[in-house]
């Protein structure tokens, strides 16, 4: 059985200067959780083209269980412009947007720990209750009001967002806009709050912390490397603040480094750990 199962986009990226990099929320989620020691699987959907056998070959690299949907449109790319926590995008969804087509049930019984990253509502609709599912909203569903969500918030227990999509979904200041979350029925509410840090809020506790200082470089993937950690350090038995505490450590080291799959192996974010 999987550690958990990451479904959502498979992209590639293509920088300014020419140079291609595998991409997608939920891809780079799950070869960050394999670096990890996890044992993580990929659902997604590519293109039969040069760049779908890039990302595949890359999945096998990093030891990520594949299942992948092959698409008759292209795979999906991603132009980048990206300096310090500026960047801009170009998005090609391709053969992402069939996504909303997929039917998870069979998927399910293959983990007890869901991902979800920019996911379109229609697989937000399909999760039961009584498996460990994390949300990234995204740009998909922060078109969805608070309103909107609500019968699915539920089913989540972690859920991370962005500053500016937590209040475009409740209208809402960070803050309120977690507590929002969590009367609604989610366990754990992450905000990302650019420069300013980190928020988390619990049914026990919230608490705020600051980056890690580092040299940008590039900022593609931080939310996902500062995801996966979180999730990777709470299924190793980890407490709420040790796992805030292993995202920010792995965007850190992301954030130093071009391309959005450039995180740490666990050894490294172990020994991250003994200096902090």
């Amino acid at each position: 059985m999987l550690d958990i199962l990451s479904i959502g986009n498979a992209n590639a990226d293509i920088y300014s200067n020419g140079k291609i990099f595998p991409g997608g929320s939920a891809n780079n989620f799950a070869v960050a959780c394999a670096k990890l020691g996890l044992k993580s699987g990929f659902l997604g959907i590519i293109g039969n083209d040069e760049k779908g056998t890039f990302l595949i070959n890359n999945l096998k690299k990093n030891k990520v269980k594949s299942f992948i949907r092959i698409s008759d449109k292209n795979t999906g790319t991603v132009k980048i412009l990206s300096k310090g926590f500026n960047k801009k995008f170009i998005k090609s969804l391709g053969a992402n947007e069939e996504l909303k087509n997929l039917n998870l049930e069979p998927y399910l019984k293959l983990t007890k720990n869901i991902h979800l990253a920019t996911p379109p509502i229609e697989l937000l609709k399909q999760l039961p209750v009584g498996l460990n599912i994390s949300v990234d909203p995204g740009k998909e569903l922060s078109n969805y009001s608070i309103t909107q969500l609500k019968p699915y918030l539920k089913n989540i227990k972690i859920f991370f967002a962005t500053e500016d999509e937590a209040k475009k979904i409740t209208g809402k200041d960070y803050d309120l806009a977690a507590n929002e979350l969590i009367n609604l029925g989610v366990k754990i509410v992450a905000i990302k709050r650019n420069s300013a840090g980190i928020y988390v809020k619990t049914l026990k506790e919230e608490f705020s912390k600051d980056y890690i200082d580092s040299k940008i470089i590039d900022a593609t993937g931080g939310g996902d490397a500062f995801a996966s950690a979180f999730i990777s350090a709470l299924i190793l038995k980890k407490s709420v603040k040790e796992a805030a505490n292993w995202g920010l450590i792995s965007s850190s080291i992301k954030l130093e480094k071009l391309g959005a799959q450039n995180t740490p192996s666990l050894i490294k974010l172990k020994n991250q750990v003994l200096k902090l």
